[in-house]
């Protein structure tokens, strides 16, 4: 009889921690990125052999309780909810992000609300530094005396904008950390297109007295454009191409000599260069020379087109004027975003954009064998192996931005086998105390 106390005791003691667990989990259903602890499993602590029964047809054994064998950790994908946080990112998929913590060791996590620290890293809501891979294409320069402190404000610069970057290896990832304010360098204009109707040049016979003779008189005919080109140093010029009708006009078509022009905003001249253009009967150009101006530095193709795709010269109806031009001026950071690839983008108020980063998503061979650490950390064990990288330079998971993923504790699940367990933890009682009952009996019987 002694035997059903610890029989009840230990089925006590393992509906105890199912309880315990059930209430972790409930306790943690609106933590972001949660994974929620599976039933206990049990085992029998060990069994007594009631006789010997080696050559009977089955064993004669009895049951001394039950443990707890294993805790495991149900890795199913959460439900997402929209953030209104750049920062905030979810995991789409099979993966982990890694943090490390204030002794530098590696943590794995699924929660993925991020901001940043004092010294502008990417950290967790426990101050872990996300990591990942810098595209190194950051550099910090000295920029004005700052009266505050007398020391030279930090400039941070991008250069140069990418659009693609390794992912790199495990053991190369470092921590992320993105500054507050950026600057963009300018790039500056390379190439200019003009296109537009010049009109024709009406030359007409004139008689003079003077000679008693008739000449073919050309008016003075002019067409310029105007426009604002980016210097390499973000300044900016004005390019003038300026086409006056040559004297006398050809026979056929018309020709026009070119002077172009790059004025500073002081109207101090930089460059000038000429050339001309002839255009045919039709008003096609088909002929053009002129050389590329300097633009402090950065020469300058003007393009005119050819035949009927660029500029042309005819009585038809006036072309609206066309030109096209390169060359952005510098811009400052406007934010920064994640794409699926989990690739960190910064953008600027010139409408440009460059990665500068990108996340690390860490793979395991077992991801149940990780070990939980708490404040929704997970770190490796033997069970768990190391972390990898899928061979490929895909992720394996997409990255979710403006989202958040939700503990994937089911509520109406965890109550359900809570009321279980509680029903096992009764009966369990009931053991126990049926126990005592035929203990005290058996000490009231008499011994007559």
């Amino acid at each position: 009889m002694n035997q059903t106390f610890y029989n009840g005791l230990s089925g006590l003691l393992s509906q105890q921690y199912t309880i315990d667990t059930l209430g972790d989990n409930i306790a943690n259903i609106n933590t972001v990125g949660f994974k929620r602890n599976n039933i206990p499993s049990f085992s029998t602590i060990f069994s007594s052999a009631l006789a010997n029964s080696s050559n009977g047809p089955v064993e004669s054994q009895k049951g001394n309780g039950s443990k707890v064998a294993a805790i495991t950790t149900d890795i199913k994908q959460g439900a997402f909810q929209p953030s209104e946080s750049p920062l905030d990112i979810a995991i789409d998929g099979i993966g982990w992000f890694g943090v490390k913590d204030r002794n530098n060791n590696l943590l794995f996590t699924r929660n993925g609300a991020l901001t940043f620290d004092a010294n502008r890293n990417l950290v967790d809501s426990s101050g872990n530094i996300l990591t990942g891979k810098m595209a190194n294409n950051i550099t910090t320069e000295n920029g004005e005396i700052d009266p505050n402190t007398d020391k030279p404000r930090k400039i941070s610069k991008l250069n140069p904008a990418i659009a693609t970057m390794e992912r790199g290896t495990v053991a190369n990832q470092t921590g992320i950390a993105l500054p507050k304010d950026m600057i963009i360098p300018a790039e500056p204009t390379k190439n200019v297109f003009l296109g537009g109707n010049l009109g024709v040049v009406a030359s007409k016979l004139v008689f003079n007295e003077a000679t008693q003779t008739t000449e073919v008189v050309t008016p003075d005919v002019e067409r310029k454009f105007r426009i604002e080109v980016i210097a390499k140093n973000d300044n900016k010029n004005t390019l003038e191409v300026t086409f006056t009708a040559q004297k006398p006009q050809p026979e056929l078509g018309t020709a026009w000599d070119i002077t172009a022009t790059i004025k500073d905003k002081n109207l101090n001249t930089i460059d000038t260069q000429t050339g001309t253009a002839i255009f045919d009967h039709f008003g096609g150009l088909t002929q053009s020379q002129l050389p590329a101006i300097d633009n402090e530095g950065t020469p300058i193709t003007i393009n005119l087109g050819k035949d009927f795709s660029g500029l042309i010269s005819n009585v038809g109806k006036d072309v609206q004027p066309e030109i096209k031009k390169d060359g952005i001026a510098a811009g400052n950071l406007s934010g920064y975003s994640f794409n699926d690839n989990g690739q960190i983008l910064a953008t600027f108020d010139t409408g440009r954009s460059s990665l500068v980063a990108q996340v690390a998503i860490y793979q395991f061979a077992n991801d149940a064998g990780l070990q939980r650490i708490g404040a929704n950390h997970f770190q490796t064990t033997s069970n768990s192996g190391q972390a990898i990288f899928f061979d490929s330079n895909e992720l394996g998971a997409r990255i979710r931005g403006n989202s958040l993923e939700n503990s994937n504790v089911e509520l109406n699940k965890a109550l359900t086998e809570l009321i279980v367990a509680q029903r096992s933890f009764d009966a369990n009682t009931k053991s126990i105390t049926t126990g005592d009952d035929l203990l005290k009996n058996a000490l009231q019987m008499d011994a007559r």
